[in-house]
């Protein structure tokens, strides 16, 4: 069994400059819940909600409630999100100094960086598989995890070559220790 969580073991003594709640939730060897809402935006056009709904991108809305599920498996971690009755599940894993993210066939890789007191997710890269895309053809995503009233505010901005942003997700979350 693995004494330090993925992020503990991604960011090093990084991780102690995260915000108290941040610290806290990614924290917990056993893994983690949080709850809070969302706002979950589509860009304009068919094309964009055409690929939303291919990527199975969570449907638009305001003041969405969020569930947050992290389940440890081992050394990767789970992450179950109800964004209301719409499930995303997505496992997470370290590769080298790099968080990596697969969702259905696609991974992503990303550089974590603590600025400001957030969490940046700085991508690297994105692979179908084991298959690096060039940039000019693969899924961008930037996400900034900050401090927020005891919680965290995060922001989600899922973009598609040639087509722009396709998705963006934002809202607050607090955590509920699992015990």
């Amino acid at each position: 069994m693995l004494s330090a969580t993925l992020y503990q073991r991604i960011l090093g003594e990084r991780f102690s400059k995260l915000p108290p709640a941040l610290q806290q939730f990614h924290g917990q060897v056993e893994g983690g819940c949080a709850k809070g809402t969302v706002t979950v935006e589509c860009g304009r056009g068919i094309l964009r909600h055409g690929m939303a709904a291919l990527l199975r991108l969570p449907p638009p809305g305001q003041e969405i409630p969020l569930q947050l599920e992290v389940v440890t498996e081992n050394g990767c971690e789970r992450w179950i999100r109800h964004f209301g009755d719409y499930c995303l599940d997505t496992l997470q894993w370290q590769e080298g100094s790099l968080l990596i993210e697969k969702a259905g066939l696609l991974q992503f890789g990303f550089r974590l960086i603590v600025e400001n007191s957030a969490l940046i997710f700085q991508q690297q890269f994105c692979r179908l598989g084991k298959v690096p895309l060039p940039r000019y053809a693969a899924l961008s995503i930037s996400a900034t995890v900050s401090d927020y009233d005891q919680g965290w505010q995060v922001e989600v901005v899922i973009n598609a070559p040639i087509l722009g942003v396709i998705t963006t997700y934002r809202g607050a979350a607090y955590a509920r220790l699992i015990h």
